[in-house]
């Protein structure tokens, strides 16, 4: 009887321990699978992070906007054009003309960061980055003359040295002289009188208005001292000088 009775009471201590034992195994697992989850979040190495991470880094999120120059006119190309580092030259040449109404950026002359962006295969490819072409810069944007024949001139420029360009005759003296400075960063347009000889070129004239200055003509770059470069009043001496003394005969 005894034996019996404390058998009993072993196999009832047993059987008491046994939920406990249970409900400890339960808690240690719950405790390890918050903390799993926890270095899960914190790991860099997560997928979680990772895409995180490369959606800040990725480039194409980082969209570019410029400021257009067309003629007198300043036009924003914003980043709704979606423009980045890894978009290439042509996709900016055709946001540009979409922009400005052109149905063809191969009629512009489109110069970024004192750069003239050619239509050429090997220019048109090149990303932005590739470029150095950043947001925030400004595009200047001149249109080419259709009509008339090329001339190739020279001109000798105000430090001594000798460009060649090849034109139509029936571009303007100051576009010419925008192209000049475009070639020569040492003077500015508005700072230019071009001579041909005694003859000083009139802005507003155009190139075959001088039938004297035949093919391969040699033009004279000389500087003009203005108190202001830009929509300034100037003396006499100094108004002839640019844009040519009405006297003057062609």
């Amino acid at each position: 009887m005894i034996y019996i009775f404390i058998k009993r009471i072993i196999i009832g201590q047993i059987s008491l321990l046994f939920p406990k034992i249970k409900y400890q195994q339960y808690l240690k697992s719950f405790q390890l699978t918050q903390v799993n989850k926890k270095l899960m979040i914190q790991s860099p190495h997560s997928s979680t992070s990772t895409t995180s991470s490369a959606a800040v880094k990725n480039p194409q999120d980082e969209y570019y906007e410029f400021t257009i120059l067309d003629g007198a006119k300043r036009i924003k190309l914003s980043q709704n054009a979606k423009l980045h580092k890894g978009s290439t030259v042509r996709e900016l040449k055709q946001k540009l003309a979409e922009r400005i109404g052109k149905d063809n950026y191969k009629d512009c002359r489109i110069i970024c960061n004192v750069k003239e962006l050619k239509h050429t295969e090997e220019i048109d490819k090149q990303t932005l980055g590739e470029m150095d072409i950043e947001s925030d810069q400004t595009i200047v944007v001149t249109y080419r003359l259709h009509g008339g024949s090329l001339k190739r001139i020279k001109i000798d420029l105000y430090d001594g040295s000798q460009i060649e360009m090849e034109v139509p005759e029936i571009i303007t003296i100051n576009e010419l002289k925008k192209n000049i400075e475009i070639k020569n960063k040492q003077l500015r347009h508005q700072q230019m009188a071009l001579l041909f000889g005694d003859t000083v070129f009139k802005n507003t004239d155009k190139l075959s208005d001088y039938p004297q200055f035949g093919q391969n003509a040699t033009l004279k770059q000389q500087k003009v001292e203005l108190d202001l470069v830009e929509g300034v009043k100037t003396s006499k001496s100094d108004a002839d000088c640019l844009y040519g003394d009405d006297s003057l005969n062609h």
